[in-house]
């Protein structure tokens, strides 16, 4: 060791000198923590371990349009922490494609209603919507026949069996996002004349999705301003 002490200089600012030899671990950069969970989650870990991260160097992005708020702590290290929290749409939701431009054909929606009946919140109501989907593009074929020369519009025929033998409307009761309860949500068939197909839409779902960001994502900051005031919050 006198050897190799005789070889190193040591300036006058060294506090610490580390000699390692033979088959020593590797010295690594701390590891960077990258979280992502429930919306909750920002506020859980902070009350955790806000105690052990200067929180005058600690930000946090609100994204309501991501339906996210994401944590970001030792700021101008290297290695940083991220902690996001975050609301997503309950898989059984996104399945039914409702206000997504999802078309079907009236076939294929019964047979999507057929395994999913569960969600309706009138399951006879799901049958009769079922049957009179299973027989839509029968039916329209029909009418066009009993036109003259085959020459009408179709597309107002399709409108007109639209109007006369679908429901305009059916209400379905699914949680909208993940951990959370079942909601009742009023939904509308929406078919497309030029070739039959459809789509369902909610202005309700809209509604209910924007108004349930708001408050959970205030909810959160509110905890945050009140334990936190350190903490700097920036919309995104």
């Amino acid at each position: 060791m006198s050897e190799k002490q005789n070889l190193i200089q040591v300036g006058p600012g060294t506090q610490v000198l580390e000699i390692r030899e033979g088959a020593a671990s590797i010295i690594r950069e701390p590891r960077n923590i990258d979280i992502t969970g429930a919306i909750g989650t920002v506020v859980e870990w902070l009350t955790k371990r806000a105690a052990t991260h200067d929180l005058k160097r600690t930000h946090i992005l609100v994204d309501r349009e991501g339906m996210a708020i994401n944590l970001i702590l030792d700021e101008t290290n290297y290695s940083t922490t991220e902690v996001r929290g975050g609301l997503t749409v309950h898989p059984i939701l996104a399945t039914f494609g409702i206000n997504s431009s999802k078309y079907r054909t009236a076939f294929q929606m019964a047979e999507f209603f057929k395994m999913n009946r569960f969600w309706f919140e009138n399951k006879q109501v799901a049958m009769e919507l079922i049957t009179q989907l299973m027989g839509f593009k029968a039916k329209v074929d029909k009418e066009v026949e009993k036109l003259e020369g085959n020459r009408g519009d179709r597309r107002h025929l399709v409108e007109q069996v639209v109007k006369t033998n679908v429901p305009e409307k059916f209400n379905l009761l699914v949680p909208i996002f993940k951990g959370g309860k079942r909601q009742l949500i009023e939904v509308e068939i929406y078919f497309n004349p030029d070739d039959m197909t459809c789509c369902l839409v909610s202005p309700v779902l809209n509604e209910e999705i924007l108004k349930a960001v708001d408050e959970k994502v205030d909810a959160e900051l509110v905890q945050v301003r009140k334990n936190w005031p350190e903490i700097a919050i920036v919309e995104v």
